[in-house]
């Protein structure tokens, strides 16, 4: 099936376009499927917000230009508001913002003409030659490399900034060469490429409610008991929902995990638990989506407080890099020197570079 993106026509999943970036297509995938549910923002459980997790990360280590990235990310997060003609409307009009600067994005891929005559019947090779041709392509063609944080960040990186910042990520704990060379792509390479990766925003979950005050949209943190763990098969047997019920004694909140059933094993009824996230509403129930969750006994480091949410690639997710994040800034934050002279931070009334 096809989507007609203003003037753009985007192709079933096996017709893709040849040389275009992975962050592009995974973006028109999307797009596709969000056409085919009618606009509803159901084309990700939680939205299409919910994408820019790890999109936006994969789109930056593809090389796709910032002013891209930032279209795409301030629709996206409006999408939800739009009506449904709106939303239609939006996509079209960003995918042919893409496509300006893109090209590719708006060609069809080729597909071999039928035989006009039925003395060109016996020549069938141009088909099947053609698909192996374009994933040659894709393969040859190089994924440039990210530039590291503190070569693109302004006055990250002195003549007074010290050695042990230049230390690779392996010296971290939790840090093996897979997850370096993952962080590579996002530009972070040294301990003090991890200083300047900056979040892309804050989400406040410093107010705890009780689930019987619980509003939808809200953002917010709930304290509860677990009181049941249920894994449910969906799509076939080819994915699962994990769902569990925690109660805190004025109300019952349903949590759904999508496409992680290793969380059942973890998940352990009476347990207590604090979880954080966005109150959504399903056939008429208040639920949350993939919140972010700690046992109440753990340092809320990801929870009852104002969190950061960054950029994202394959294999990452925010809650582990948090807690390197955690790491970096503890231990090697105090050792960065700040260039602006002690005088004029205090005529300025700013605090050392180190400590902000």
């Amino acid at each position: 099936m096809a989507m007609i993106v203003s003037n753009v026509v985007v192709e079933s999943p096996h017709d893709k376009i040849p040389f275009m970036q992975t962050s592009l297509e995974k973006l028109r995938k999307f797009f596709r499927l969000e056409h085919e549910n009618g606009y509803a923002n159901t084309a990700i459980i939680g939205g299409l917000a919910e994408m820019l997790n790890f999109w936006e990360g994969e789109a930056r280590a593809d090389g796709i230009q910032e002013e891209v990235i930032q279209a795409v990310v301030q629709r996206l997060r409006s999408y939800d508001g739009l009506s449904p003609q709106s939303r239609a409307d939006a996509l079209k009009g960003l995918w042919k913002r893409i496509g300006d600067v893109y090209p590719e994005a708006q060609q069809k891929p080729q597909q071999p003409r039928p035989p006009q005559q039925s003395q060109n019947q016996q020549k069938p090779e141009p088909e099947p030659k053609q698909e192996p041709q374009r994933q040659e392509g894709r393969e040859q063609k190089p994924r440039p490399p990210a530039q590291p944080r503190s070569e693109a960040v302004a006055g990250a990186r002195t003549s007074a900034t010290p050695t042990a910042l230049d230390a690779k990520l392996t010296v971290l704990q939790g840090v093996g060469p897979k997850h370096a060379e993952t962080l590579a792509k996002l530009g972070m390479i040294t301990l003090g490429d991890m200083l300047y990766y900056y979040p892309r925003r804050y989400d406040d979950y410093s107010q705890l409610k009780p689930i019987k005050d619980l509003f939808y949209s809200e953002q917010v943190t709930v304290i509860g008991t677990i009181q049941s763990v249920h894994t449910r098969q969906i799509r076939g047997g080819k994915a699962s929902i994990v769902e569990v019920i925690i109660s805190d004694g004025t109300g019952g909140l349903r949590l759904s995990y999508f496409n992680q059933p290793w969380l059942a094993n973890r998940f352990k009824q009476g347990d207590a638990i604090s979880v954080s996230g966005k109150v959504d509403q399903y056939l008429g129930r208040l639920v949350m989506n993939s919140p972010d969750w700690e046992s109440v006994e753990v340092e809320n480091l990801h929870t009852n407080r104002i969190v950061p949410i960054y950029p994202l690639a394959e294999r990452i997710t925010q809650k582990w890099l948090r807690n390197v994040m955690k790491q970096v800034v503890e231990y090697f934050a105090p050792a960065v020197v700040d260039p602006v002279p002690g005088n004029v931070r205090n005529a300025a009334r700013v605090m050392p570079l180190g400590e902000a």
